[in-house]
């Protein structure tokens, strides 16, 4: 259990590097509120899981921070056992929007939501259930404080979860 522990610190440490300085976009919380949230949901309902709950922490890193797909892999191999890293790592490659704004800004936002939804009907199922606790997460301070915002939210949402299959 202590090995786990200090995984999992290491984990939060090197997130919380990686977001330093960001914030949530509503509530003005260090960004860092939102991936725990997201592992703590995961493990409510897969508690002996605990690459699922690495993931959940990491799923925002290479998307958000400038932390690279090279930086990451070299730290969870570093931490963990091969078996643990390729199961962490492939996780949060998934997870990774890859129809980004940045990326594709010859696509509106409508497209590059529909083209990422597809993507992730590929996914797995361990990176889907992810990607849905992630969803519930953002859809409170979203529901809360941008309700003319959330009907659009929901809607990309539900188009994702039929996607996914779920």
């Amino acid at each position: 259990m202590e090995n786990i522990v200090r995984k999992l610190d290491q984990v939060i440490k090197f997130a919380s590097d990686a977001h330093e300085g960001q914030k949530r976009k509503y509530t003005g919380e260090d960004y860092m509120f939102h991936p725990i949230a997201v592992a703590s949901l995961v493990r409510e309902l897969f508690p002996y899981r605990f690459e699922l709950a690495l993931a959940a922490i990491l799923h925002d890193v290479l998307e958000d921070t400038k932390v690279t797909h090279e930086e990451m892999r070299t730290f969870l191999f570093k931490i963990l056992s091969v078996e643990e890293a390729k199961i962490v790592f492939g996780l949060v490659v998934e997870l990774t929007d890859v129809f980004t704004k940045e990326a594709f800004p010859e696509f509106n936002r409508k497209i590059r939501k529909a083209l990422e939804a597809e993507r992730l009907s590929f996914a797995s199922l361990d990176a889907r259930f992810i990607k849905l606790m992630d969803m519930r997460d953002n859809l409170k301070s979203i529901a809360k404080y941008d309700p003319k915002f959330a009907k659009v939210f929901l809607t990309e949402k539900d188009y994702v979860m039929k996607k996914m299959n779920f």
